[in-house]
């Protein structure tokens, strides 16, 4: 059963607000914005930001899977990007389960595009793309040494780099289990070697013999 959701006076007179359609009421939330946003507060990355905020310090450094329902993945990975900043560090996003276009959409629309760099392991198989200078390209997810060296040269030309790969899932798809326990396992050294961080988001199950090359197991609360 899910979990009941409660909410303050305050709270609850701005949903009613905006239901009713008080033409005021965006005049009385620009003059409160510095208290409290009740939908960002509630809805989308801002709750699951707060949910791993709970589970993960501003002061972690090392590898991380983060397990989530696949639901919510790309909450969590949007979430971990604010969660990236808030620590100081740049947010490196390898995707292999979305394309640029669609999380340069979702960047754009919180200001964090410029903020952000991308690693896209999916476009280049359905269009042709060019690398920008910040955005990079792998010829698909098959292509683990490409995607390796594409890494270091970000590692060298950035400092304090965070990687947040958006599914470990997708690896299961096109290779068979060693190669991506092998995988994983020279990324975290890698990483490490660098001075790097990363999260690796695991939507579903994830596979036992993963877990044991990081440094924490956090499990991302489910929304509906």
């Amino acid at each position: 059963m899910p979990e009941a959701v409660y909410f303050d006076e305050g709270q609850k007179k701005a949903i009613e607000a905006i239901l009713s359609g008080d033409p005021s009421f965006g005049i009385k939330l620009d003059s409160k914005k510095s208290k409290f946003d009740a939908f960002n507060a509630i809805l989308g990355t801002e709750r699951m930001l707060t949910d791993l905020k709970s589970k993960i310090p501003l002061s972690f450094r090392g590898e991380s899977i983060v397990e989530c329902d696949p639901s919510n993945s790309s909450e969590v990975v949007s979430a971990l990007v604010k969660l990236v900043l808030e620590m100081e560090m740049t947010p490196v996003i390898i995707l292999m389960n979305f394309t640029y276009k669609s999380v340069l959409r979702s960047l754009k629309s919180s200001g964090l595009d410029e903020k952000v760099i991308i690693v896209d392991t999916v476009s280049k198989v359905i269009s042709h793309v060019e690398d920008g200078e910040r955005i990079f390209f792998v010829d698909s997810p098959r292509n683990l040494t490409q995607l390796q060296i594409k890494m270091i040269n970000i590692m060298d030309s950035n400092k304090n780099t965070c990687f947040i790969f958006d599914s470990l899932g997708i690896l299961a798809l096109y290779h068979e289990e060693n190669v991506v326990l092998k995988f994983v396992y020279s990324l975290t050294k890698l990483l490490h070697k660098y001075a790097s961080s990363g999260f690796f988001v695991s939507a579903g199950k994830t596979n036992p013999r993963l877990i044991q090359f990081f440094d924490e197991e956090v499990k991302a609360k489910k929304f509906i």
